[in-house]
């Protein structure tokens, strides 16, 4: 039967989204407890053109904490490690530029408000979207671009915050290169030219037993580099998978990995503890390096 009805008067108000983001990288940097120890597998490649020309992995233990000056401090316990690398022309000049990766550079996502993504003064530089995904667990997904004409790197991507507890649950971004902008950094020395001309970072957070903390960090970059003698393009990627978290007070053991790289431990292991983990295999040409 058709009849009027006298509703309530309903204000609504709309959704700011850098103010949903800025909350929920307080709940985030809130929740996660520090010290901690992360305990999981690591893998790295790096290609030289299209060719590998090094591959490590392992199994680590990272002991993370913040330091007086609230700078992010990581220890690495080296359990196994397999490496292989081939030593290239002229690779010592731009060693130091990472054509290696450094052991602890995954470590440094352990909270979420460790990305510049996520840095409130960036936020100016970037357009978003937000929409909320359907079903028992509400999910708001943040997508951004950088705004036209912009005149520094900027990156692309998506932020997926839960819609109950206002945690940070994932970060997907890549660099977006624009008409002004070609490169994220470029660097000259000893008669050698480097671009750093892609990077991307994935981190996958979860919320188990009340304790919150990265289950999956991946990072990856390209660098052209062009001298007299040289003309290449070095494609960097790594990953850590955690298996074991502890947000308690951890004593950190003597035994700590002082190296810089994982190549350094050489081959180490008792086991083949790549063949137990619930892990991405390898692809065949990384297979196929391996067994050369």
């Amino acid at each position: 039967t058709a009849r009027a009805i006298d509703l309530q008067e309903v204000t609504v108000n709309p959704v700011v989204i850098t103010e949903l983001l800025k909350v929920a990288i307080k709940t985030s940097s809130d929740k996660m407890q520090q010290p901690v120890m992360l305990s999981g597998y690591y893998r790295e490649v790096v290609k030289t053109d299209t060719s590998i020309s090094k591959y490590a992995d392992g199994l680590l233990d990272y002991y993370i904490e913040r330091d007086k000056k609230n700078r992010i401090d990581v220890a690495a316990v080296v359990k196994q490690s397999r490496v292989k690398e081939l030593k290239l022309e002229d690779e010592d000049k731009f060693d130091g530029l990472e054509s290696k990766i450094p052991i602890t550079r995954l470590a440094e996502f352990i909270s979420p408000s460790t990305s510049f993504i996520l840095d409130s003064n960036q936020f100016s530089n970037y357009e978003y979207k937000l929409r909320e995904t359907e079903g028992e667990r509400s999910i708001l997904i943040v997508s951004f671009q950088p705004k036209p004409n912009s005149s520094m790197p900027l990156y692309k991507g998506t932020i997926l915050i839960d819609k109950t507890t206002d945690l940070i649950l994932g970060i997907n971004y890549a660099f977006y290169p624009t008409t002004n902008v070609k490169t994220i950094k470029s660097l000259s020395m000893l008669g050698i030219k480097l671009n750093l001309t892609d990077r991307r970072t994935i981190v996958k957070y979860s919320m188990e037993k009340d304790k919150y903390f990265p289950v999956y960090i991946f990072v990856s970059g390209k660098i052209s580099i062009e001298s007299k003698k040289l003309n290449q393009t070095n494609e960097l990627k790594s990953e850590f998978i955690t298996s074991d978290y502890s947000d308690h007070s951890q004593t950190k053991p003597r035994e700590l990995f002082n190296k810089k790289y994982l190549y350094q431990n050489g081959n180490k292991f008792s086991s083949d503890f790549w063949k137990s983990l619930k892990i991405n295999p390898n692809t065949l040409q990384e297979e196929n390096f391996l067994k050369d």
